[in-house]
């Protein structure tokens, strides 16, 4: 009598092991990343491996940028990102994607884009250029008083002194230092404004260009706490001081590119977006609008010499004229960068065939993929990539938020 209750754990035991075992050859299994190849989205080296739960289905339906488990050439688990897909030619040049012998569309799903500093874990002060009189800490955030003060640009504007480059922060908001610059970023803020009049300026340097958002406070507002508001879009020549080629200055006169009117509500924190991501400019305030204009090249600085793809001045700045607000949180960030290393898809695009893949990993300077290897056959991918289980504290979800930038009434393309 006393062998049943044993014999039935035991028979528990080994249906349960046997399930196990079933759901680790055809459905799921769990995959260690050991190498820093995919950061920042999936971690690895120096202490950070993390385990992801890997889906050996839903490889028959794989888009440009989802995740995937593949054996490498040297015959190991990897896990890289479908940047190609069957059929296309694609090329990486001066750091974006070419499929078919043009610039990945503005208007397509994307990879989120990757912090470079974030107000929460990096000190304001350290990095970002300002003047005192016109910039005060508050326990709430940043605050730029510019009322009755002389219209001066470089006195009312926070420029980031550090430049773009392929780094990432780690999970915990520790900064890794790039080693390649970049030219594709943007600026997130929340800003409240404190007063309905004057205007908020964000710059972004590309070369020999100068992108600027301009949202005007019209001082007009209603019974409900609305203010008008008219947002633009501008594109100034940036004209280099010899002297100094990093205290550039901008034309005076700005070529409006697009504009649009709204209302928002005045004494609320809005999350504002503005990047200039392959060619293409995008602004967005909270659901309140999105605007995006899409412009074919950067054209040179004027009045010195400087080596191609470099910036003069901070690619990076906020400020504003006649204006009271706040800024709680301050966010620098970049657009993926592919580096021109290796054989394949580099000097001259590669060549898909039926079934075949071109797969990156986002660490692209710290990768060994596709630019190596060359293309990678359906057979050879396991599955897709699903969540990351351990550690517990880093525990989340890998289905991919892409990024689109949505043309809407008022957008220019």
């Amino acid at each position: 009598m006393k062998r049943r209750p044993l014999l039935t754990v035991l028979w528990i035991g080994g249906g349960l092991l046997a399930i196990f075992f079933v759901v680790r050859i055809f459905f799921a299994d769990l995959y260690r990343v050991d190498s820093g190849s995919m950061e920042p989205t999936i971690h690895g080296g120096d202490s950070w491996d993390e385990w992801v739960l890997v889906r050996y289905s839903g490889t028959d339906d794989l888009e440009r940028f989802d995740l995937a488990v593949a054996y490498s050439d040297v015959g190991e688990f990897v896990v890289k990102r479908v940047i190609g897909l069957p059929g296309e030619n694609i090329q990486i040049l001066g750091g974006d994607l070419f499929i078919d012998g043009k610039r990945l569309s503005a208007n397509a799903p994307r990879p989120g884009v990757v912090p470079l500093f974030d107000s929460e874990h990096q000190s304001v002060e350290a990095e970002f250029r300002m003047e005192p009189s016109n910039w005060t800490e508050s326990p709430a955030g940043w605050v730029l008083d510019t009322r009755d003060k002389p219209e001066d640009y470089e006195l009312s504007t926070l420029h980031w002194q550090v430049g773009l480059d392929d780094g990432y922060l780690l999970p915990d908001g520790t900064r890794v230092q790039g080693s390649r610059a970049v030219n594709d970023g943007g600026l997130e803020l929340d800003v409240e404004f404190l007063e309905a009049s004057g205007t908020l300026r964000i710059d972004l340097r590309e070369e020999g260009d100068c992108f600027r958002a301009s949202l005007v406070l019209t001082g007009e507002g209603s019974d409900a706490g609305e203010v008008e508001l008219t947002v633009r879009l501008e594109r100034l020549r940036i004209i280099a001081n010899t002297k100094d080629v990093f205290g550039a200055s901008v034309l005076a006169e700005p070529e409006t590119l697009v504009e649009q009117a709204l209302t928002i509500h005045a004494n609320s924190i809005h999350r504002l977006h503005f990047s200039n991501i392959d060619n293409t400019l995008f602004l967005s305030l909270g659901d309140k609008l999105a605007l995006s204009h899409t412009y074919s090249d950067n054209r040179l600085p004027k009045g010195v010499s400087v080596a191609p793809g470099k910036t003069i001045g901070a690619q990076a700045a906020v400020g504003g004229e006649d204006l009271l607000a706040r800024i709680s949180r301050l966010r620098v960030v970049r657009d993926f960068n592919w580096i021109s290393r290796g054989e394949f898809g580099v000097e001259r695009p590669i060549s898909l065939g039926p079934g075949e893949y071109f797969l990156l990993g986002d660490n692209s300077s710290q990768s060994l993929d596709g630019r190596t290897w060359g293309a990678t056959r359906k057979s050879d991918i396991l599955g897709r990539p699903l969540k990351v289980i351990w550690p517990r504290e880093r525990a989340r979800s890998l289905d991919e938020e892409h990024w689109r930038r949505v043309s809407r009434p008022g957008s220019s393309n």
